[in-house]
């Protein structure tokens, strides 16, 4: 990788961070100090309406193109829900290129580096919209660029049901992690992907 890549190992890599911030209102300094560090950042439920946008605009880091689709109310008397953002940092964005916030819950920008082009999706699945973000997930992935990669993260609201925990698998079939057990036993296509 070329450019802003940091060493590690005497290897270039860049980082993309796919981030489910619970609301950007009641973040302290430290936060937004520690968003600096990415190359690419995608944040998930930001909770932030149109007029929250403009409070918090100024505490986002300096040197990133930003892209934001704002939270929204089902009615005047609830908070609003969802939200994304992303940031990718000056010069890496594709040239000509606009981070795409145009579909709800799907949030997209292209990023080159080191003669490689990727497209960064980042996803909010609402549980009562899992289909659809999946539908639009094939969608992209069908108009995929030739010669370029793909990097797709986010929140996908999935349920494992009753296994709980990871749906990561080990050679010979068992199970890694653990987690929160459901008491609907309810799995989103069968607890796999």
């Amino acid at each position: 990788m070329g450019g802003r890549g940091k060493e590690e190992g005497g290897s270039k890599f860049w980082r993309v961070v796919f981030w489910n911030v619970a609301g950007l209102e009641n973040k302290d300094k430290d936060f937004w100090e520690g968003l600096k560090k990415e190359e690419v950042l995608v944040m998930l439920e930001t909770w932030i309406g149109e007029k929250g946008w403009e409070r918090i605009r100024g505490r986002l880091p300096k040197g990133y193109e930003w892209g934001v689709q704002t939270a929204k109310r089902k009615n005047k008397k609830e908070k609003a829900i969802g939200g994304m953002m992303m940031g990718i940092r000056k010069g890496l964005k594709e040239k000509g290129t606009e981070i795409e916030i145009d579909r709800e819950g799907l949030i997209a920008g292209k990023v080159s580096i080191g003669g490689e082009r990727w497209s960064i999706v980042g996803v909010y699945a609402k549980k009562e919209e899992m289909e659809e973000s999946l539908q639009e997930l094939g969608h992209i992935m069908e108009r995929k660029e030739e010669g370029s990669f793909t990097i797709i993260g986010g929140d996908f609201n999935a349920r494992t049901g009753r296994e709980g925990g990871s749906i990561e698998k080990e050679e010979g079939g068992g199970r890694l992690g653990g987690g929160r057990r459901l008491k609907d036993k309810k799995m989103e296509r069968g607890g796999s992907w």
